[in-house]
């Protein structure tokens, strides 16, 4: 296995640059309000396809753009039928230009580039964020029975495995880490899938291992050291109090620290928050609560920067997705409105 190690975060930004005028911009008002963007929905998620054809995954519906934006088709509804969605969580583009839809509800719905529905798969079990791959197969994680009881010294686990949207198994790939909550802190494992390696980020170590798809094996590890950031007793103590409603009742109040009390410090704050791989395998890394900032590792995976989005932060930027050429920023403007900005990357300077 190839270990590369970071000794500590990079001070600044770094080679790795976007564009600071993005090249297309979707959402805001509109008198149409077809190009608005739902404010409803949890996710708001953006891809393109291998056709250059771009796809926005806009709450309950599908909406389909020429390369230029230009708005061709809407498809989707509400409902938990074919065609249907509860809310749209994740865009997997396929290597033939058709598009494989992660709904909040864990049902899997195949669309073809025209936005044609081909078919829905009912829930496989919980399917991480990017948990899939480019030829169509599924990252999918369940707890086991029998497993013990929550305990804050032991790490959760779920066993993993790579199947097909209608259930057949491809691979059986282990135990990975599972999301673990403390309460106001939460560490949030993330994932990224290609054809080949599955790429997983521990937020509470800060380490990545890439993994193969075919036995589950570890082949590469990035460790960043010196970079997570002590849970000082102090900060614990404030963020239980910040869990605790003003209008509590005493016997609320002291049920929900005693909750907290059970859970414990974790001892650190999480590393991270969300994983990102972009269209060059670039690696992206947003800082904790703070997804204004990322950290990327590049192609290569020997530098680390630190990229700052190019959107003022009370707009709450984040990322929503990748084309060809770069990021896809979402973010609130200044009537409220939805919006998704498309920028350029420029590659670092080897």
């Amino acid at each position: 296995m190839r270990l590369v190690t970071f000794d500590s975060l990079p001070r600044g930004q770094g080679p790795v640059r976007i564009g600071e005028k993005p090249w297309l911009t979707l959402g805001g008002l509109h008198d149409n309000d077809s190009l608005e963007l739902d404010e409803r929905g949890l996710h708001l998620t953006a891809t393109e396809l291998a056709s250059g054809v771009l796809v926005v995954g806009d709450h309950q519906r599908l909406k389909f753009f020429d390369p230029r934006g230009q708005l061709q088709r809407i498809v989707g509804r509400a409902g938990h039928g074919p065609g249907e969605f509860s809310s749209i969580r994740d865009l997997c583009p396929q290597r033939d230009s058709t598009l494989i839809v992660i709904d909040d509800d864990g049902r899997i719905s195949h669309w073809s580039s025209d936005g044609d529905h081909l078919r829905t798969h009912e829930r496989l079990g919980f399917i991480p964020l990017r948990g899939c791959t480019p030829d169509g197969k599924l990252l999918v994680q369940a707890s086991e029975a029998g497993e013990p009881a929550f305990d804050p010294q032991v790490r959760r686990r779920l066993k993993t495995v790579l199947s097909r949207p209608d259930g057949t198994l491809v691979a059986e790939l282990g135990r990975m880490p599972a999301p673990e909550y403390f309460g106001q802190i939460f560490f949030e494992p993330g994932y990224a899938v290609s054809e080949t390696g599955v790429l997983v980020g521990d937020s509470r170590t800060f380490v990545l291992t890439e993994h193969d798809l075919t036995t589950g094996a570890s082949t590469k590890r990035w460790q960043l050291r010196h970079a997570l950031r002590e849970l000082s007793s102090a900060l614990w103590d404030s963020l239980v109090d910040i869990s605790v409603p003003r209008n509590a009742t005493a016997a609320t109040a002291a049920r929900i620290r005693s909750s907290r009390e059970r859970l414990g410090n974790p001892g650190v704050l999480p590393g991270f928050h969300r994983l990102h791989v972009d269209g060059d395998g670039g690696i992206w890394l947003s800082r904790y609560f703070d997804s204004r900032r990322w950290l990327v590792i590049d192609s290569g995976g020997r530098r680390l920067s630190e990229l700052i989005l190019p959107v003022d932060s009370t707009a709450r930027p984040d990322l929503a997705g990748f084309t060809r050429r770069g990021p896809i920023v979402k973010y609130t403007d200044s009537d409220g409105a939805r919006v998704l900005s498309f920028h350029d990357r420029f590659r670092p300077v080897r």
